[in-house]
């Protein structure tokens, strides 16, 4: 696991590692951990054997594999299928071991008070009061495998992302899969795609995200747009609290815009 401003990124996780889980005051100096007991998640959860997801996942792209494909080429799709149905398990399944299906609005206050109130809080103790940042560590962990033997590669990052339609800035966690290092998708797995149940957000980015990219930097954002919706947002680095101007990266050109004057 690799530090960078405010945020953390991980090509592998591990069962009982610790992961910051936001909470960041300036520069990260204020933050509570987790950890990761992946293993737990399956004890009370029937039908959910790590061991036996990857084969569960070739069988059901055997067999519902060839519809999807043509549902995305009918919708002229721009992503692989198998990566888009990859990503489609990875959500159900993170959904059915975290119970995100109980989360509601106050759950951000219990997940809060679990945080604070034990010295040292598991991954298995926010079922139903879930964020992004566990939901994304627990996609992680699967894609990790799912995609070991594939062209693909994946990463846990930890950072800001920007809604300029909603002009909003809010600290989150996403999963980053690239392509033999020529595109870069981020798979937002905590947010749905409008209008569409259960669909997880799924992004094309404006250039490839890696580690490299975002080190030593304290303000970089990257667009992508939703594949399925159109939807446009901003993944990276930045700060929510100080007032100096976010850098966004446009292809081969920084532009530079006030907090409040989002791009266009």
């Amino acid at each position: 696991m690799k530090e960078l401003y405010n945020g953390v990124w991980a090509e592998k996780l591990k069962n009982n590692q610790s992961l910051p889980v936001g909470d960041y005051v300036i520069s990260g100096a204020c933050q509570k951990e987790i950890i990761l007991d992946f293993k737990n998640l399956k004890k009370d959860t029937k039908n959910y054997d790590f061991d036996s997801l990857e084969q569960l996942l070739e069988e059901e792209y055997k067999r519902d594999g060839q519809m999807l494909k043509e549902q995305a080429e009918y919708m002229g799709l721009q992503i692989d299928p198998y990566l888009l149905f990859v990503s489609l398990f990875t959500k159900k399944h993170v959904s059915h071991m975290l119970q995100t299906d109980r989360n509601d609005s106050l759950s951000h206050i219990e997940r809060n008070f679990v945080l604070f109130a034990k010295k040292s809080a598991k991954l298995s103790d926010m079922k139903g009061i879930s964020s992004s940042y566990e939901q994304s560590a627990l996609a992680q962990y699967l894609l990790q495998n799912f995609l070991a033997k594939s062209q693909y590669s994946c990463a846990y990052m930890s950072g800001m992302v920007l809604n300029p339609k909603e002009r909003t800035l809010k600290d989150n966690a996403f999963v980053i899969i690239n392509d033999n290092k020529t595109n870069s998708y981020v798979l937002d797995i905590s947010q749905i795609t409008p209008f569409i149940c259960n669909i997880p957000s799924f992004f094309k980015m404006d250039c490839v995200l890696s580690y490299r990219l975002f080190k030593g930097t304290d303000n970089l954002l990257i667009r992508g747009n939703d594949i399925l919706s159109g939807n446009e947002m901003f993944f990276g680095i930045t700060d929510s609290i100080s007032h100096k101007k976010i850098c966004f990266h446009k292809e081969k050109s920084d532009f530079l815009y006030g907090i409040s004057g989002f791009p266009a």
